[in-house]
């Protein structure tokens, strides 16, 4: 299902300075004749050693054959004051047009430079070129978009990986979409520069700097800002449209315990700014509704390359925009995901599913001898949200939440050494179903959710004891204190019963 392309990337440009045949720059005022030389509509009369204008062209560095190309040198200006009077374009290919602003439409494919030059009242000119690419019509099988959140004391990280992705790089039917932010703080590789930068990652066998072509610098961003999510991703479906999508957001990640940047169970912290992107309180969601605005479906794949995002509440707040959902219960190392490999296994198969995919990152992941991976049927959301919605009704029904609660979560594989909240699933199931409150209507709404649970979780890899009964999802199972007050925010704790009896249980009601 081919989508439309839509261009918005900003070229890099070039100024050239250039005077007007005749003009060497040797004479002084007093040289010019004032009844011959021009004046501009404030009356000053020009000179030959004004400073010549600045040339600025903003255009996208890509385009499809018969898409309208719009040129846009509205930045350009004239130190002196003076008002530029024409803007003549040209590419490689000898199209012109003119004007501040202007559209060319390219009918073939082709590797091209665009110039701009530009007049002022001055009589002097000046110049800027940009590249673009003009590309077929044709439409990719997958689009892989990784938002790479590495203005922490991840940065180095971060640049290890965009490296990894580039032992692959993209294709004509995989295109890997990156864009990295970066911090100030934590290592001088790659040139130490800072802020945020879009890349369509190509092959290079550099292992410590990014070879792959800078399509914009953004400068400062905020990577915790749900909106930098949403754009990037916007930008990467209108110019690099594909049968599928996957978006993959890597950062640190947390827990209902752990606080980082002011807010509970979120993704993309961001040193800079202090900010994240909540879950619990609608951030993720608002992101993810844009996105697939753009698509106009839901996301093939969301994943998540941060630490303890494999939850069933993450899943839920997901699910209306993405169909598979990859992620790990458990914290991950610093490595993240294996992107090389899982890459590879990508584009010797384009055209493999969303689940198939999955699978590879999470195998890829297991295989790099890392915690936890799974992937997640999110279309069968409803179905596990309404059959929890059954055991909650039964445990409150008893009489013995607390009870309840306790024997299953005090036993039950959590991923936080004991201190976390989140527990999993399919092993809470089995500690609850020995509780000696359980009853008919308990092991029934169990046996329920376990059937559920089974046609969700399509792929599950653990690495190490640590980890060695984890079944793919997590939930909320608080074991003291009430329950977090963010949790109440989230489109769970609106749509299902889980945090009802959660709330019946840690207060004692």
């Amino acid at each position: 299902m081919p989508k439309a392309s839509v261009l918005v990337l900003l070229a890099a440009t070039i100024t050239l300075g250039c005077r007007p045949p005749g003009v060497d720059g040797t004479k002084g005022p007093s040289d010019l004749q004032e009844d011959t030389a021009p004046t501009d509509d404030t009356g000053r009369q020009p000179n030959p050693d004004d400073e010549p204008p600045v040339a600025v062209v903003a255009m996208p560095a890509s385009a499809r054959v018969g898409q309208a190309v719009s040129l846009d040198g509205s930045g350009s200006s004239d130190p002196q004051g003076y008002e530029l009077t024409d803007y003549a374009w040209s590419c490689s290919d000898g199209s012109t047009a003119s004007g501040q602003v202007a559209e060319l439409v390219f009918d073939t494919p082709a590797s091209l430079e665009c110039s701009l030059e530009v007049t002022s009242a001055s009589g002097l000119s000046a110049q800027a070129s940009a590249p673009l690419e003009v590309m077929d019509q044709s439409t990719a099988e997958w689009t892989f978009m990784v938002f790479v959140a590495g203005d922490n004391n991840l940065e180095d990280a971060a640049l290890g990986d965009v490296n990894e992705m580039e032992r692959v790089g993209s294709t004509d039917q995989v295109n890997i979409l990156v864009q990295l932010d970066r911090s100030r703080s934590y290592t001088s590789a790659d040139g130490d520069w800072s802020g945020s930068r879009r890349y369509r990652i190509e092959q290079d066998s550099s292992t410590n700097s990014i070879g792959s072509t800078v399509l914009e610098d953004l400068g400062s961003t905020d990577s915790g800002d749900p909106d930098t999510l949403a754009e990037f991703a916007t930008w990467g479906i209108q110019n690099y449209p594909a049968e599928r999508y996957a978006l993959v957001i890597w950062n640190h990640g947390w827990g209902w315990d752990l606080t980082i940047a002011g807010g509970t169970k979120g993704v993309a912290s961001d040193d800079g700014t202090g900010n994240d992107i909540s879950v619990a309180r609608g951030e993720l969601a608002e992101a993810l509704a844009t996105v697939t605005g753009a698509i106009g479906a839901p996301l093939d794949l969301l994943g998540m390359d941060a630490c303890l995002m494999g939850s069933w509440e993450v899943g839920y707040a997901a699910a209306p925009y993405a169909d598979t959902y990859v992620a790990s219960q458990a914290s991950e190392g610093l490595d993240g995901w294996a992107y090389d490999t899982a890459m590879a296994d990508l584009i010797a198969d384009p055209t493999m599913s969303a689940a198939t995919l999955g699978g590879f990152i999470a195998q890829r992941f297991n295989e790099s001898h890392d915690s936890t991976q799974s992937v997640v049927d999110l279309t069968v959301a409803a179905e596990l949200a309404a059959a929890l919605d059954e055991l909650a009704l039964a445990m409150m029904n008893t009489g013995q939440p607390s009870d309840l609660l306790d024997d299953g979560a005090d036993r039950a594989q959590d991923f936080e050494h004991g201190w976390g909240q989140d527990h999993d699933l399919g092993d809470f199931l089995d500690e609850l179903e020995d509780s000696s409150a359980a009853d008919d209507a308990v092991l029934s709404a169990i046996e329920l959710v376990r059937e559920v649970y089974g046609r969700s979780v399509l792929a599950n890899y653990t690495w190490g004891n640590d980890v060695r009964d984890a079944t793919g999802i997590s939930i909320y199972t608080p074991t003291y204190g009430r329950v977090d007050s963010d949790y109440t925010r989230g489109t769970w704790a609106d749509e299902t019963l889980w945090d009802d009896f959660l709330d019946q249980a840690r207060s004692g009601n």
